[in-house]
């Protein structure tokens, strides 16, 4: 009794380069013959490898740069610029915040 597995056919892509990507095409399919493989557009390397180089900083990383602060009680917008990273002048506004409730608290009542 012959027992008859089912072969697994695999997919795999390669960078389209003319007739060098048709040739990988040809040798792939005689060597392994359950491997199907599939061409796609080179104009998306640059893409995807400028992306992986360098990561993607987080916005309270940025220095040099405008921001806005909304307050949270009323209407009032604060706008700043600083050369500092955003996360460290955010720290210093929240900082500036504390000490001022902190000294209202404290001062005697009239």
């Amino acid at each position: 009794m012959v027992i008859h597995t089912p072969l697994l056919i695999k997919f795999n892509s390669i960078n389209f380069t003319g007739n060098y990507s048709k040739t990988v095409k040809k040798i792939i399919k005689k060597v392994c013959s359950n491997i199907t493989v599939a061409t796609k557009n080179n104009c998306n390397i640059y893409k995807n490898l400028s992306t992986k180089i360098k990561d993607k900083m987080n916005f309270k990383e940025f220095s040099n740069i405008v921001y806005q602060i909304n307050c949270l009680n009323c209407e009032k917008i604060y706008i700043g610029e600083t050369k500092q990273k955003l996360m460290n002048r955010v720290r210093q506004h929240e900082l500036d915040l504390f000490i001022k409730d902190l000294i209202q608290l404290c001062l005697p009542m009239r």
